[in-house]
């Protein structure tokens, strides 16, 4: 009987990697990429390729490469910054914010970067976000509004809760940013020390704050840092000095912040598997 094709399958819930021969082989695959006696997939979620005999083909042995395939998690829907921030952080989301008085339509309250590392702080009726490497057609800037819908991954990254762009899943085109016309210019907003880790990536304000040593830091242990290089309304403080604080809040422990955020996704090991035989299929 002539064989003229080749079907190499695994289990289900694994996904094909790389295929190593040795012996003869002159073929064409359906899928990924055969580059000698050695098969590689092309980042599709597969557990199988045929292999078509272009000549005779002599296989001694193929070695299997493969690894389990991690089941597609939902991407939550959301409808405000509140509710986004109860995701645990490497959730998939779509974030709707919506417009009118009574709605979570956000403003944005400072951006600092450009590109993939762009980090533009936005803030609705419920809460504040850091939205990291997301580039919409209309560039952000300070006090715009924002209103529709953008899906991201929500991440915490020393404490600091952002939404970041996903390649290839995250679109600005649902998003409506407009610049207010007789709305007041956006405040920071004030709060008690005590309530400071409640209101990170915020644009907050401290009132009557004594720094008691040459580290700026604050008689509740806050730390001033002028991490984002603004000299047109910062000024320099001194240990002694009586301040009203303004600025975006972030943990003590990780100031400065350093870009990029990154999220390691832990990776299973991938499993081999060895298929031994010998066997011969050709072209008709």
């Amino acid at each position: 009987m002539q064989i003229v094709s080749l079907l190499l399958a695994y289990q289900q819930g694994n996904r094909l990697q790389v295929l190593f021969f040795t012996g003869n082989l002159k073929s064409t695959c359906n899928s990924g990429a055969l580059n000698g006696l050695s098969w590689t997939n092309d980042n599709s979620v597969i557990n199988s390729v045929t292999f078509k005999a272009s000549a005779t083909n002599n296989i001694n042995t193929i070695t299997v490469n493969y690894s389990a395939m991690q089941p597609k998690k939902p991407i939550a829907k959301v409808n405000s910054i509140k509710e986004l921030k109860t995701l645990a952080s490497g959730t998939k989301a779509t974030l709707t914010l919506t417009d009118g008085n009574e709605g979570s339509m956000a403003r944005v309250l400072y951006v600092f970067g450009t590109g993939s590392t762009q980090e533009a702080y936005v803030r609705d009726t419920t809460g504040a976000v850091c939205f990291y490497g997301i580039n919409p057609n209309v560039p952000f800037v300070s006090n715009q509004h924002i209103a529709g819908q953008i899906t991201g991954e929500y991440v915490v990254e020393n404490g600091v809760p952002c939404f970041k762009a996903i390649p290839n899943v995250t679109n600005t085109s649902l998003l409506v940013i407009a610049a207010p016309v007789t709305e007041q210019a956006v405040q920071p907003k004030e709060i008690k020390a005590k309530n400071y880790l409640d209101n990170t990536a915020d644009w907050v304000c401290l009132k009557d704050q004594t720094l008691v040593d040459d580290a700026l830091t604050t008689q509740d242990g806050i730390v001033i840092n002028n991490r984002f290089g603004s000299n047109e309304k910062y000024t320099a403080p001194y240990k002694g000095a009586i301040i009203d604080l303004a600025g975006i809040a972030v943990p003590n422990y990780c100031c400065p912040i350093k870009p990029p955020y990154t999220a390691i996704s832990s990776l299973n090991p991938a499993e081999i598997g060895m298929i031994s035989s010998n066997f011969k299929f050709q072209a008709p």
